[in-house]
């Protein structure tokens, strides 16, 4: 029991931990606002930010534009992907388990992911009083 408890923390934490470091929440200071914006308002966003901090040349900002929107469509189409996949292994998971399994599964599952709320929480409570 305990080893199952060990491989649902990680195929749950590892996922998402890849897919919100790509999302740059860090840069915005909120996870949910970020992943909200579409990918040609985080594209305006970063370039911005690199304008100021670089003094970007109009043909500059041009190009890092077009990077930037290029690079968040294809982060948007992976990460969409990556959700898929992780309904689809649950759903195969799932298949497999007893119903006395499932629902110690669909608990943990629900555990991790409020333990992960909260530290997301305490992370923006860190970075909102360091600002």
């Amino acid at each position: 029991m305990k080893k199952l408890n060990v491989v649902l923390f990680l195929m749950l934490v590892v996922p998402f931990s890849i897919s919100r470091a790509q999302n740059e929440p860090a840069a915005m200071g909120e996870d949910e606002a970020w992943r909200k914006k579409s990918p040609e308002e985080r594209a305006d966003i970063r370039t911005q930010k690199l304008t100021d901090l670089l003094t970007l040349s109009a043909e500059q900002q041009a190009r890092v534009q077009s990077i930037n929107l290029e690079k968040n469509r294809q982060v948007d189409e992976l990460y969409a992907q990556l959700v898929a996949l992780q309904k689809q292994r649950d759903n195969e998971i799932s298949a497999v388990l007893t119903d006395e399994q499932r629902a110690t599964y669909e608990a943990r599952k629900t555990e991790v992911k409020d333990k992960m709320q909260t530290r997301r929480e305490k992370l923006r409570e860190r970075r909102r009083n360091r600002d």
